[in-house]
């Protein structure tokens, strides 16, 4: 009897496994589904750029550009917020080359929270949602990326002063968002939150609440942070 039950565990603990192995197939999967209309957007910035000959502007779009691809392409679960940060700052960069001044955004995350470990690429769509559905529309505007520690959750804000919309249509701005609360779920469970607040013509907010898990590897102590 002993020996089944042993038999029993292990198979038990195998099943484990396969439903884990099995649910990263489906998040990494996910990952991929990240349209590639802005990488095409991107190129064709960079064509223009030269063309008006604008070398010097080009080049630093192609170089925030690889560090995008770099970091999407890195073998990572889970990265510092810190990190997840910078890749947004590179992708608002280009839009910013791309939009000009019509495009504005501001950084408002306290320090304490950058060494939180969080899913790799689960800020930034949310703010390719704020641009593509919120500011493209009307063309230009706004984007304010929060982020604060609230006991020992992270609160994350991305509030876009674009287009909006009303109740019913937050399946128009994509699959991203429902890709994100999947993720969200596979690592959190329900210890997460995902909400959206709309009204047209006023805008968009999006607040993610994750536990503050921090990276104890993280050695970097910035003396200040500040957003653009």
């Amino acid at each position: 009897m002993e020996t089944r039950g042993t038999e029993l565990e292990r198979l038990q603990e195998k099943i484990k496994n396969l439903e884990f192995l099995l649910a990263q197939n489906e998040v990494k999967s996910l990952e991929k589904q990240i349209k590639p209309h802005f990488l095409f957007n991107t190129l064709n910035l960079v064509a223009r750029l030269i063309y008006l000959g604008k070398s010097e502007e080009a080049l630093e779009v192609v170089y925030a550009l690889s560090k995008l691809l770099r970091y999407a392409m890195e073998k990572k679960e889970l990265v510092r917020l810190r990190d997840e940060v910078q890749y947004v700052k590179d992708y608002l960069f280009i839009q910013q080359s791309r939009y000009g001044e019509t495009l504005k955004y501001q950084l408002d995350i306290s320090q304490n929270i950058l060494s939180c470990l969080i899913p790799t690429l689960a800020l930034q769509p949310l703010v390719d949602n704020a641009v593509k559905h919120g500011l493209e529309p009307k063309g230009g505007g706004s984007i304010l990326i929060f982020g604060r520690l609230e006991g020992n959750k992270v609160v994350l804000k991305v509030i876009d002063d674009g287009i909006g919309f009303g109740e019913g249509k937050v399946s128009s701005m994509g699959t991203g968002l429902v890709n994100i609360r999947k993720r969200l779920h596979f690592y959190y469970g329900d210890e997460f939150s995902l909400d959206i607040k709309s009204q047209p013509q006023k805008g968009t907010e999006v607040t993610m609440v994750l536990p503050f898990v921090p990276d104890a590897d993280d050695e970097y102590v910035p003396v200040f942070w500040f957003g653009k």
